[in-house]
C-alpha cells in the first residue's frame, strides 16, 4: 500500500520515506492517537445507550460524587483495580483513565 501511495500520488517522497513523516505530511495522527479516540468514542456511545452493549457488560459504573472544577467531567468513572497485566490493557481500564480525563465539554456533547 505504501508503494501505492508513493507512486500514485508522486508526493516527491521517494519510498524509502519513514512512515511518520508521511503521517505528517497527510496530517493524520499516530495510530496510538487513532485508537484512543476511537475507544473514547466507543465509550461515549456506551454511557449514551447508542449500542447494544451495556456499561454493566464491561465493568462501568458511574462515580457518585461530582468532581471540582469549572470544566471538571462530571460522568466520571469508578476506576476498579486491575492484578494482571493482561486486566490493566483491557479495554474498561485503559479507556476509563482516558475518560475521566476529559473536560466536561466533550463529555457531554450530543453526537459523536
Amino acid at each position: 500500500m505504501y508503494f501505492k501511495y508513493c507512486t500514485l500520488y508522486n508526493t516527491g517522497h521517494n519510498c524509502k520515506t519513514s512512515v511518520t513523516s508521511l503521517l505528517q505530511h497527510l496530517q493524520l495522527e499516530s495510530l496510538q492517537e487513532r485508537r484512543k479516540i476511537q475507544r473514547l468514542a466507543f465509550m461515549y456511545k456506551i454511557l449514551n445507550g447508542q449500542v447494544v452493549v451495556s456499561a454493566t457488560s464491561v465493568d462501568l459504573t458511574l462515580l457518585s460524587r461530582l468532581s471540582r472544577g469549572a470544566d471538571a467531567n462530571q460522568q466520571n468513572l469508578v476506576s476498579v483495580r486491575s492484578y494482571t497485566e493482561n486486566y490493566r490493557q483491557s479495554y474498561s481500564i485503559r479507556t476509563v483513565k482516558d475518560w475521566n480525563a476529559l473536560p466536561q465539554s466533550l463529555a457531554l456533547f450530543t453526537t459523536v
